[in-house]
């Protein structure tokens, strides 16, 4: 058991991420440009203040090797730029896996889920911190929110 739990833990911990180490920016640009538009196009309210924000992005990858596999995790973190709130997703590939809501960034046929790391500075509800709910259900929530 001592190997699979080495495992865990290497897995475990290349999911850590410092928000307040993170530069978020615009990328608008080539580098970044599917992100900025899987962003700009998921979710077009802000669910926390209903606003049209320009999401600020920080995007991360970590490389786990467990031999003979390498394992990558994408991280979008997402930033409103008008309250502060923050949200990120993660996606797991293995090999020369693409992955795949990037290129087809519409809520509907994404059930991506995401997480609300930071609630903001207008947030109604802190309970919504650490909690993950698709962007289906987040363009819900920003739907009631709107302004």
């Amino acid at each position: 058991m001592g190997f699979f739990s080495d495992i865990k833990k290497t897995l475990d911990s290349a999911k850590e991420t410092d928000i307040s180490k993170m530069d978020f920016a615009r990328c608008d640009g080539f580098a970044g440009a599917l992100v900025q538009r899987f962003a700009d196009q998921s979710i077009p309210v802000c669910p926390m203040c209903g606003g049209n924000p320009h999401w600020l992005l920080h995007v991360a990858q970590k490389t786990v090797k467990i031999f003979p596999l390498t394992v990558e995790d994408h991280y979008y973190h997402l930033k409103c730029d008008s309250c502060g709130l923050i949200l990120h997703t993660v996606f797991q590939t293995t090999g020369d896996q693409k992955v795949p809501f990037l290129y087809n960034p519409s809520p509907r046929d994404n059930m991506t889920m995401m997480t609300f790391d930071v609630v903001g500075n207008r947030a109604e509800d802190f309970s919504m911190a650490g909690k993950e709910m698709s962007i289906w259900e987040i363009n819900q929530l920003a739907e009631s929110k709107k302004r």
